[in-house]
């Protein structure tokens, strides 16, 4: 068992290492935009439906959580 009292890693003191996060992006169940997600996940909203995208009755499970808004040309070849 780890010991809970583990030390945090040193912070890098290099600024040339430095990161920056200059904005926020998803891909969901909920949607493609931040502030939708964010309503959803608060509402208490459910992503999970029943698969409908492609037949699914010889899977051991027929529900799960389909992006719907999302094209994959660009990213993935067909």
């Amino acid at each position: 068992m780890a010991s809970p009292t583990t030390a945090a890693p040193k912070r890098e003191k290099d600024p040339k290492k430095r990161v920056v996060i200059t904005g926020m992006g998803l891909v969901s169940v909920f949607g493609s935009d931040i502030d939708t997600f964010y309503n959803k996940l608060l509402e208490g909203e459910s992503g999970i439906s029943l698969i409908d995208r492609f037949d699914a009755s010889s899977l051991p499970v027929r529900f799960g959580g389909q992006i719907r808004d999302f094209s994959t040309k660009g990213y993935i070849d067909e």
